[in-house]
């Protein structure tokens, strides 16, 4: 059965010099620019400590309270909530996996208590994060104005009943990608035009590098204007003092070899009045999405996705997806999803019924396999390719 495949529209906004899929440069106004240095001040916030990691990646421990998220104008009498009032517990535990927890988290642990870590945010990455991609839920093709070209496989959630939660296991692969490549595992969790994703992403046209990283995205309309990826601009609000969005994630995962995973859980906290949280490997609140940034997503959630999305200029090779191999290849080899579950409003986690899950991909570059199945597999999915 197919399924609708989630492309990425390549918007460019303005910005001090950017070039183009076919080369051009555009550039931006002294407006612009100025406007892009406000946003830094903003974003970069005076730190009461400095972690600095082996990689080059300098992460500011900011006071709690005065984190970028409280200058988003809808946050202004926000109340900081320091941890969801439960962690949801499954129905039904799965046989131990036979992958390996990987690790994502700062030295010397991390951040003072009273502060927390803020990826500091390069000119140049904010810059590219201005004129990067929106995400979409329909299957726009690209344009002469917007030249990208994306491509997705998934398995979606389709049924009548209200989520207010997801559960999930990746195993975490690592790619040398092109600046203006992009290749993630996440789920999309919607209600609307709200929509929220966290997984694993290879960005090296947001971070700087290749290197594989923990991140978010959200949006309040449809991708159009407001939301961005992890610190980009004001909204999610940090919790963890150690694992901060934009952390590397290590060890990744080898072909025919040791394999390494991530778990996280993305609920609403049914005691609130309907903040979604981020949790790492169940039991470490990273931080979360508050209420006031949504519409509908504080009810409940209509939609849940989970798979592979990869984004490159339509004039070249597409960049690999998933581990850069197809779903036949099967364990140790292909990307995964497992133990896929949702949060019903008993604040537990169930397995989805096979029947209400659809899964698809968008493109003959990439493709996938899913079923469920009782023990550590559940139900989940392979999926992913080398692009073409």
């Amino acid at each position: 059965m197919a399924l609708m495949g989630t492309i990425v529209v390549f918007s460019l906004v303005a910005s001090a010099m950017i070039v183009t899929s076919n080369g051009a440069q555009e550039k931006l106004s002294v407006e612009e620019d100025l406007e892009l240095e406000r946003q830094m001040k903003i974003l970069n916030k005076p730190a009461v400590k400095t972690i600095k990691t082996e990689y080059g990646d300098i992460f500011d421990c900011v006071d709690i309270h005065k984190q970028p998220a409280f200058d988003h104008p809808l946050l202004k009498n926000h109340k900081l909530q320091t941890s969801p009032s439960f962690i949801p517990e499954a129905r039904k535990q799965g046989a131990p996996s036979m992958a390996t927890t990987a690790m994502i988290g700062l030295p010397d642990g991390g951040c003072p208590q009273g502060s927390v870590p803020i990826r500091r945010i390069q000119k140049q990455e904010l810059k590219n994060a201005r004129m990067f991609f929106n995400y979409s839920n329909e299957a726009t093709m690209p344009t002469a104005n917007h030249p990208g070209a994306a491509y997705s496989s998934t398995v979606r959630w389709r049924g009548n009943e209200k989520l207010y939660g997801t559960r999930f296991l990746s195993n975490v692969w690592g790619h040398q990608l092109k600046e203006d490549q992009c290749s993630s595992a996440c789920t999309w969790v919607q209600n609307g035009c709200d929509s929220i994703n966290a997984g694993w992403m290879v960005s090296p046209n947001l971070f700087g590098d290749s290197r594989t990283r923990l991140f978010i995205y959200w949006t309040a309309d449809c991708y159009k204007k407001t939301g961005c990826y992890n610190t980009f601009c004001p909204g999610f609000v940090q919790i963890d003092t150690e694992m901060p969005l934009g952390a590397f994630i290590r060890p990744l995962s080898n072909y025919e070899g040791s394999q390494f995973d991530i778990q996280l859980d993305v609920f609403k906290d049914l005691s609130s009045d309907g903040t979604w949280w981020l949790v790492y490997n169940g039991i470490r609140p990273v931080g979360y999405w508050p209420m006031e940034l949504f519409s509908k997503l504080p009810d409940h959630a209509e939609t849940m996705a989970w798979g592979g999305y990869v984004y490159g200029p339509k004039a070249r090779p597409s960049p690999p997806m998933g581990s850069g191999y197809f779903a036949h290849f099967g364990y140790g080899r292909a990307c995964f999803f497992r133990n896929i579950q949702l949060m019903d409003n008993f604040r537990a986690f169930y397995d989805p019924q096979e029947g209400n899950l659809r899964y698809g991909s968008n493109s003959q570059c990439y493709d996938w396999s899913g079923s469920c199945e009782d023990g550590s597999w559940g139900c989940g999915l392979y999926f992913g390719g080398p692009g073409c």
